[in-house]
């Protein structure tokens, strides 16, 4: 089990992406499961019940360390950066063997900018106590995460 971090919220689209290539610059939970994801997809053979272990890591993480301010996601989060992970490693294969200017390459890249804007989205509640609201009722404990705006969603 992962254990809780004094990172508050939830690690912005960059710090996902700098973990899947392998740069964990944040020592956080998340960020942590999503470079060992990578590290298994890029193995030769994917082991079906770590790649569960580890979504589940971070599934439990988030619902043990980030109060949500309205509704939470009903969506997997941890699901959502395994998604990103394949997604990353298409589009890079994509790039690395095909031509970068083909319509295979564009919808490989804009699918893994689609995956990072629904991160963005859906983790933007857990970020709001940048304002020193608390991260949950009853709580003193508070987040110096930035709250991601529209024009911090990544380019596809």
């Amino acid at each position: 089990m992962m254990e809780p971090s004094d990172v508050g919220g939830l690690p912005g689209w960059r710090d996902l992406l700098n973990a899947v290539h392998g740069s964990v610059d944040v020592a956080h939970p998340v960020t942590c499961a999503a470079a060992a994801l990578a590290a298994l997809h890029r193995s030769s053979v994917t082991v079906a019940g770590e790649q569960r272990r580890l979504v589940g890591e971070i599934d439990a993480w988030i619902a043990g360390n980030v109060c949500w301010p309205s509704t939470r996601p009903s969506r997997s989060l941890g699901g959502l950066v395994d998604r990103i992970v394949v997604a990353d490693a298409h589009a890079r294969t994509a790039l690395a063997t095909g031509d970068p200017r083909s319509e295979t390459t564009h919808r490989q890249w804009a699918r893994l900018a689609e995956l990072l804007s629904e991160w963005v989205w859906l983790t933007c509640d857990s970020v709001v106590s940048y304002w020193g609201i608390p991260l949950c009722p009853n709580s003193s404990r508070t987040t110096s995460v930035l709250v991601p705006h529209r024009g911090d969603q990544p380019r596809g």
